[in-house]
């Protein structure tokens, strides 16, 4: 029985199986067969190659079981056992591809209903929860995945040529992220992202496995996806949260290797960045390699339409300010390729195939904002002031385009993005040199600086012994957190505590009642009396709470005499007063912040500050949508924090806006018994 006759039979017969499934749907379609028949041909001659092979490999196992019974053939059995691995393995690779195939079939036939994409989908615009850098528009690609051809040719490196190739890949990746970090605007924390994939290369239990699959006989692709399956697979059941959080970073590092041991063993490696210059670049999600790649390969900007704020990818956008629009919702993706979009990130919108006038006009407003900044405070048509302040997540960016924007004061200054991305916790001098930048800049102004809210649907990877939780948004998170961990609190209050701003509010996240406040003030008391030991001159901030458990509006006589400043989280109050979970589309009709019973709470809280000489301030997604401002200045609020780009246009907007017309129409909403009810008031399109 000649193995090597056999070998090539059966990798012929396979490679022509690939081409064929992939060349036939374009030549049927090039010969205008009905798309219908297309997908069924297509489908068809694919599981027949498929079955054919299966077919061959069967009879191998006869053949090879013939073999063990006979001695005069002993000799060729483990060529035989080897070439029955590498044909299983290049099996596996083609019946993904097949799988592929089928799926571009699929694609072809949604092209084919959507031919008119372009007509119907002029300015179409999409809500983006994150966008970073500046306007920007130009011409899609869509990024392709990996070539499934050089996993199989890759899927052949066994033994010693397998050792030297994984040796000189792994150099090659080590290299490439040391040379990223030397790239001008990371911080320590970007810094810490690379850091963290370097330690994985350097890991002696990656080095172990791999050494022991191959001395098995096992080849290289196989040992490398099966050895990363196996510590993502230990991630997903982590108790730490952090560690969870980078399952991410280790699918990215995979991906790094794969390239770099094709490379390495002699292939020529497609290059699925050589055609992102000068376009917008979208993807499905994006990890932290593809953004420097994006970056090197001179990417014009990003769509993607899966990603997090507390993603390493998220991270280094802002960091490299490159424009981006990501988690994005209902974006077809592999429909884009080839059409014009815009970013605009002072709406946080893409528009499709948007008319020139418009992209001009985007372009236009963000060079122009300085010269439309309205600067102080603004009031309403009837005489009465509103003032708008502005969120500020990363002060080393935001500050900047903040303080542009002219705000009356920084309604938030959300502080847990310091941690992200973050190995080790950050020093009490890295905290206040952070810290100073945001009070240098907005010096005479309010600024509420919030205690760490990690948990939830922000990572807090410091608490080694966190349990997994069913459901974190309503368990260890915020303030709960910090008492449970007496050393952050201490190390993030000592570091605010020594700020000299003297327009400075220390801010009380996910409060619940008296309980934790006693608590809370009993330990600030002795955080004080500690620095002033220590001869450091402290002057204790004002205090405020967030307003975003019911438990806190309900009684909320008991709280307003104590604090001075009350931020109404308008996201997470209206995710515990209707039981629908913000990050789950699944009951997202469900989440409205306009919900009669939100707005009542909403009312009690303006109105009782406004009696007591205390500031309310809506700091949630609610203050930025101008079709609410109306409805939030006739229930009382005259205090609304936004993002940067939103500061402008709302201060605009007020000016158009008169106090009785606004007492109108939250009366009227107040009074509906219904969402629906208060969008018909609200004449919501």
């Amino acid at each position: 029985m000649n193995f090597t006759r056999l070998n090539i039979s059966i990798r012929w017969k396979i490679l022509a199986g690939y081409f064929a499934s992939a060349l036939l749907p374009c030549l049927l379609l090039y010969n205008e067969v009905s798309l219908f028949w297309t997908c069924i041909i297509s489908i068809s001659v694919s599981l027949s190659f498929a079955l054919m092979a299966i077919f061959r490999i069967m009879n191998i196992l006869g053949r090879v079981q013939q073999a063990l019974t006979d001695r005069e053939e002993l000799s060729a059995l483990k060529p035989a056992k080897d070439e029955l691995r590498l044909i299983e393995e290049s099996l596996d690779h083609f019946s993904e591809y097949v799988n592929k195939s089928q799926a571009a079939s699929f694609d072809l036939d949604l092209m084919a209903q959507t031919r008119d994409f372009s007509q119907r989908t002029v300015e179409k615009s999409y809500e983006a929860r994150l966008v970073t850098g500046e306007p920007v528009a130009g011409e899609v690609y869509v990024l392709p995945a990996r070539d499934s051809m050089e996993l199989v040719t890759s899927a052949r490196l066994i033994g010693d040529r397998a050792r030297e190739v994984f040796v000189q890949a792994v150099g090659v990746v080590i290299e490439g992220l040391n040379r990223l970090k030397g790239l001008d605007g990371l911080s320590e924390g970007d810094r810490g992202i690379i850091e963290f994939q370097v330690m994985i290369l350097h890991d002696p239990s990656l080095e172990l496995e791999v050494e022991r699959a191959l001395s098995s006989g096992e080849n290289l692709l196989a040992t490398v996806s099966r050895t990363f399956d196996s510590f993502i697979d230990k991630l997903k059941h982590s108790e730490n949260y952090y560690m969870r959080e980078r399952i991410h970073d280790f699918d990215d590092l995979r991906e790094r290797l794969f390239g770099a041991i094709h490379k390495a063993s002699g292939q020529e490696a497609s290059d699925r960045f050589a055609e992102c210059r000068g376009k917008i670049v979208a993807c499905e999600h994006v990890l932290p390699s593809d953004v420097f790649s994006l970056h090197d390969a001179g990417a014009k900007g990003l769509i993607s339409k899966e990603n997090t704020s507390s993603s390493h990818a998220q991270i280094l956008l802002s960091s490299l300010n490159m424009p981006s629009a990501t988690s994005i919702e209902d974006l077809a993706v592999s429909l884009l390729n080839g059409h014009h979009v815009l970013l605009d990130v002072l709406k946080g919108k893409i528009f499709i195939d948007p008319k020139e006038e418009v992209v001009a006009g985007v372009i236009e407003n963000f060079n122009n904002r300085k010269d439309d900044v309205i600067q102080g405070p603004v009031a309403l048509k009837s005489g009465e002031g509103v003032n708008i302040g502005v969120t500020v997540n990363n002060p080393r960016i935001d500050a900047v385009h903040a303080k542009e924007m002219s705000p009356d004061f920084v309604g938030l200054f959300r502080t847990e993005m310091h941690f992200i991305g973050q190995k080790t916790l950050p020093s009490e001098q890295e905290l206040f040199e952070e810290y100073s930048i945001m009070t240098n800049s907005f010096d005479g102004q309010l600024v509420v600086i919030r205690m760490l809210d990690l948990g939830g649907d922000k990572i807090c990877g410091f608490d080694s012994k966190a349990a997994i939780e069913e459901n974190p948004s309503m368990g260890q998170r915020s303030m709960r957190f910090l008492l449970d961990n007496p050393q952050l609190f201490r190390l993030q209050l000592r570091a605010i505590l020594k700020l000299t701003h003297g327009e400075l509010c220390l801010l009380y996240p996910m409060i619940s009642g008296w309980s934790e406040l006693h608590e809370i003030n009993q330990f600030v008391e002795r955080v004080v009396e500690e620095l002033k030991f220590e001869g450091h001159k402290v002057k204790v901030p004002r205090k405020g709470i967030m307003v975003e458990i019911p438990s806190i509006v309900t009684r909320f006589e008991d709280y307003v005499d104590h604090f001075d400043v009350f931020n109404i989280g308008t996201n997470d109050l209206t995710q515990y007063a209707l039981a629908a979970d913000r990050n789950n589309a699944a009951v997202s009709q469900y989440f409205k912040a306009h919900h009669p019973s939100v707005l009542s709470m909403i009312s009690k809280v303006a109105r009782l500050c406004k009696e007591k000489g205390k500031r309310a301030i809506i700091c949630g997604q609610m203050g930025a949508d101008l079709r609410l401002l109306p409805l939030l200045i006739g229930l009382g609020i005259d205090n609304i924090s936004v993002n940067w780009p939103y500061v402008s246009r709302l201060k605009k907007e007020v000016t158009l806006l008169d106090k009785q017309e606004c007492n109108r129409i939250a009366e009227e909403a107040l009074a509906c018994s219904s969402v629906t009810e208060v969008e018909r008031i609200l004449d919501f399109k």
